[in-house]
């Protein structure tokens, strides 16, 4: 074979899917199959039935083998498995039977070592059922890597119903074998329980596989030594392991000790040394540190002033990552015409963006924005539907909005158009029982002049800009 995905011609090169079995791999290869001893055949075989193959192959005599790396094709849709006819000499020698096993217990470890059989098509577009089935098979088998992923499945319920305790049992037997994997995805699973005694077993797990050198173990050991969640807090023993795991690059440690730094817990507030550990996540893209990153420009905090164009900047790329905080303070500062050039149009699109997302200040403002025909067309109905989701929410500022609405409805002479304003949002936040209280009354003939003059907003080119949000923790 040549380099992985440039696999050389033979005629003996076959690929095995998985809509292929067991039983037609066994006559295609291992009965069909004519090798002389020392004769080799390839075989590109699908991941999911890797294990299986292994086992029929040397069960039959061949001596299977991986030319190519395992890991080098990761993102290949089967390995190639590499059959050798073992010389008569090498059987007699030990015997068949014994030839067998020893050759699958060298095939295994072969493959544990290579790939530990990673999920690859659970969540990816592939057959999740299928691919849980591989695992099950390869982990009754013992092998370390597809018991920890079939734990990760029943955990998540993905490609199969969700069983903790099937999880829990399949994720130990894997940590019994010394899988790292395995012991940080125990540390998480009992740490997302939320329970003191779970917490301390998470602690128990994440230090087990922090000692091995599992990086995310180090971070997650460190975060919550730090935070003290449902364990004895330790600051110093915390700082430890989030720096080791942020020497070797971990996105989550970085910005955990920008945050302590930038906070001053445990250590001296320092923001320039926050900004460091700040700007060594972002450059993987982590939406947290472009996100803190805008706001210390845009409040001069560890950089030589205050540089809200900067902050635009970090604050944009991190809102095209999905940012919520930093779609919420970008479109602030397009509103504002802070660091940027005001742009009511591509305020309203993010503050759209973030409350999709369930941002109720970024529905309201959005509210607003149609009300008072900023940015988009005024649209009545749809600025109702967005100040009733933010009042589903609670969120105080809409509450209060939505009592001046009530005070401009009732005002002496207001038209009936004022009333079905008040009433749309009163029913797109499913309050329909309080339209009893709203009266009939007459008024304003613009309906956007209700919402103008309930918001009570500065006339345009007049308005503040609001101030940034403060960072939001992991």
């Amino acid at each position: 074979p040549g380099t992985a995905g440039n696999w050389r011609g033979s005629p003996d090169v076959s690929l095995l899917v998985p809509e292929d079995d067991a039983t037609l791999f066994h006559s295609r290869f291992c009965e069909g199959l004519q090798l002389a001893p020392g004769g080799v055949a390839w075989l590109g075989v699908n991941w999911e039935l890797l294990p299986e193959v292994l086992r029929l192959s040397c069960a039959a005599g061949l001596a299977p083998s991986f030319p190519v790396a395992l890991r080098d094709l990761s993102s290949a849709p089967s390995a190639l498995v590499e059959l050798r006819r073992p010389a008569a000499a090498e059987v007699a020698a030990v015997g068949a039977e014994v030839a067998a096993h020893q050759c699958l217990e060298r095939a295994l470890a072969e493959a544990e070592r290579c790939g530990e059989f990673q999920v690859r098509s659970i969540g990816a577009g592939g057959s999740s059922a299928k691919a849980v089935a591989g695992f099950r098979r390869a982990a009754e088998q013992g092998i370390a890597g597809a018991q920890a992923n079939l734990g990760i499945a029943l955990a998540e319920g993905r490609g199969v119903e969700a069983d903790v305790a099937g999880a829990v049992r399949w994720l130990r037997r894997a940590a019994a074998q010394g899988s790292e994997d395995a012991e940080y995805q125990l540390g998480r699973l009992f740490a997302s329980r939320g329970r003191p005694r779970h917490s301390a077993r998470a602690t128990r797990w994440f230090l087990r596989a922090a000692e091995h050198g599992h990086v995310a173990s180090q971070a997650s050991l460190g975060f919550l030594l730090m935070s003290g969640d449902g364990v004895k807090q330790n600051t110093k023993e915390g700082l430890r392991w989030l720096a080791q795991a942020a020497t070797s690059g971990d996105a989550r440690a970085l910005v955990t000790l920008g945050e302590v730094y930038a906070n001053g817990v445990g250590v001296p507030q320092d923001d320039k040394l926050a900004v460091s550990w700040y700007r060594q996540a972002a450059e993987q893209s982590d939406v947290l540190a472009l996100t803190n990153l805008g706001f210390m420009c845009a409040e001069g905090r560890g950089v030589p002033t205050r540089n809200t164009s900067e902050a635009a900047e970090w604050l944009r790329r991190a809102a095209e990552l999905g940012g919520l905080s930093a779609q919420l303070n970008l479109a602030m500062l397009y509103e504002a015409g802070d660091g940027v050039s005001e742009d009511d149009a591509l305020a309203a699109l993010w503050y759209r963006k973030a409350a999709e997302q369930g941002s109720s200040e970024a529905q309201r403002s959005l509210a607003v924005m149609f009300f008072e025909g900023r940015g988009v067309d005024y649209d009545e109905e749809e600025g109702a539907i967005w100040l009733g989701q933010a009042l589903r929410s609670g969120d105080a500022p809409a509450l209060e909005l939505l009592g001046r609405l009530r005070e401009a409805a009732q005002e002496e002479g207001a038209e009936a158009e004022a009333a079905q304003t008040l009433a749309l949002v009163l029913r797109a936040a499913g309050a329909e029982e309080a339209l009893e209280e709203t009266p009939d009354t007459r008024g304003f003939a613009d309906r956007g002049a209700i919402a103008r003059s309930a918001f009570g907003g500065p006339a345009r080119g007049a308005r503040a800009p609001r101030p940034l949000r403060p960072w939001r923790q992991r």
